[in-house]
């Protein structure tokens, strides 16, 4: 999805201004490093399918190097910048590879916090990503966007846009309360080269809110439900298509394991209307409805400097039309090693499941993901 070459620089300028005026505002510019952080992560993940023949996938692999710092301006006034670089690689029986690499669209923030219980943030989502791609990438793309494989990254470039967030948090007797609604509008792109449509996403209105209370001998529980609605899409300026809108909920119990350790469990189920087409369009199709049910757990455990942290999760999906269904147990650890200023994680998980490819039939896949991240400042 390669942005215009106009779009590209008007980002790539309106994000080096923001970095020079970070510093350029408001205080010392150690005072400012004290208080930024920057983090890198660093994964490969990979899947492979039994059933190649009917998949049509032998297996699918992402290589991702996701960044992101915070800086603070001035007092009560934060700027964040998030994004990530990726190449994925689809390989196919008796058919060529087909890949897609480049940079994902890049987030910027600037959050106002007048104290610790509210804040709101302007939010520009920069179109320095891949929004136009080939067949080819198109469909690699597509697979990595799969609700049921957890890839750390599921789209290349949506055009850019922007929009608000404002979140507000207090106690409530015994019990801790949140709310956050969220807006975004993305802006019109061409999503295949050649020019064959121009296409504009619907607008995003995010709701999220969330209930947290003590428990027991230090535990705490947490329920949070969040309602996503999208707007209609448009292709050529007319109205194609709505996404389904989401409705998640999701709840957790954290609880202390002896002296130093902690443990959690959280579960959760994410339900997808069905999407409604609103024109005839040859590349358009309506989705089934969808719940995603997720269940998972950890604990953490010191070690001198460093943290170990396994966990495992199960991730199971069903449409309602029965295409796609299946299910992605994980388990894994991660290092988490403490430094001066500094957090270094190390990690490793293997999946393994299955997942239903129509007719009757089904694939094993056996998955592994390799990452290392590190995190700078910011009380690291």
């Amino acid at each position: 999805m390669s942005a215009p070459m106009s779009v590209r620089l008007h980002a790539r300028r309106a994000l080096g201004l923001a970095l020079v005026g970070t510093f350029a505002t408001g205080g010392s510019v150690a005072a400012q490093l004290k208080d930024s952080s920057v983090g890198a992560a660093l994964s490969v993940q990979g899947y492979s399918f039994n059933q190649s023949a009917a998949l049509g996938i032998e297996n699918l692999r992402l290589v991702s190097l996701d960044f992101s710092a915070t800086v603070p301006l001035v007092e009560q006034l934060s700027l964040s910048v998030n994004g990530a670089y990726a190449k994925g690689t689809m390989r196919r029986a008796s058919l060529p590879q087909l890949d897609i690499s480049g940079l994902t669209d890049t987030q910027v923030s600037l959050t106002y916090s007048p104290n610790v219980y509210f804040n709101v943030s302007g939010i520009v989502i920069a179109a320095t990503g891949k929004e136009t791609q080939t067949l080819d990438e198109s469909i690699v793309a597509g697979a990595m966007a799969s609700d049921l494989l957890p890839f750390r990254v599921s789209s290349w470039g949506s055009g850019g846009g922007g929009g608000v967030n404002a979140s507000v948090a207090r106690p409530l007797g015994p019990v801790g309360a949140g709310l956050s609604v969220g807006y975004i509008a993305g802006r019109q792109f061409e999503p295949l080269s050649g020019g064959l449509f121009a296409y504009r996403p619907g607008a995003l209105l995010r709701i999220v809110g969330a209930l947290d209370r003590t428990v027991g001998n230090g535990g705490k529980a947490s329920l949070k439900v969040a309602y996503h609605r999208y707007g209609e899409d448009q292709i050529n300026g007319n109205n194609l298509f709505q996404s389904g809108n989401r409705l998640q909920a999701l709840v957790s119990l954290a609880f202390p394991m002896g002296a130093a350790s902690s443990g959690i469990a959280y579960a959760s189920v994410t339900h997808r209307q069905r999407s409604r087409l609103l024109a005839d369009f040859p590349m358009a199709q309506a989705s089934a409805s969808q719940n995603l049910v997720i269940i998972g757990g950890g604990f953490r455990r010191p070690l001198g400097n460093a943290v170990l942290q396994p966990d495992a999760e199960l991730r199971v999906l069903r449409r309602s039309n029965g295409a796609g269904n299946g299910f992605d147990m994980g388990i894994g650890a991660t290092l988490e090693i403490h430094r001066t200023h500094a957090v270094f994680a190390p990690s490793a998980r293997l999946h393994v499941g299955r997942l239903d490819v129509g007719s009757g039939e089904s694939s094993g896949l056996l998955g592994f993901e390799l990452g290392l991240s590190a995190r700078l400042g910011g009380g690291s």
